[in-house]
């Protein structure tokens, strides 16, 4: 059974960082962030629909390390690999 607080909370939180350290402007920044939300949330429906199964909420910190500035269809497949990384973790488990 949930509480009322429980209930009130998105199925998921997300937070997107991108070092000062390895991009100075922050317009370069920016843009790196608004590429990874824009990526997240037209793939957040499959951590959605775990969440709803699992009868969970998740808070979830992505960082972008890389030093290079990449393509919207990169930060999307990356977003992707993430969430399928936390709705099915059997799957990519090294095998031995």
């Amino acid at each position: 059974m949930q509480t009322e607080a429980t209930e009130n909370l998105p199925f998921a939180q997300a937070m997107f960082v991108v070092q000062k350290k390895k991009f100075k402007k922050a317009v370069h920044r920016n843009a790196i962030r608004r590429k990874m939300r824009e990526a997240y949330r037209l793939n957040k429906h499959m951590l959605k629909d775990w969440c709803d199964k699992n009868n969970t909420h998740v808070k979830i910190v992505i960082m972008y390390v890389s030093t290079l500035q990449v393509s919207y269809s990169a930060h999307q497949k990356a977003i992707q690999c993430i969430l399928s990384l936390i709705t099915n973790p059997q799957e990519h488990e090294a095998n031995p």
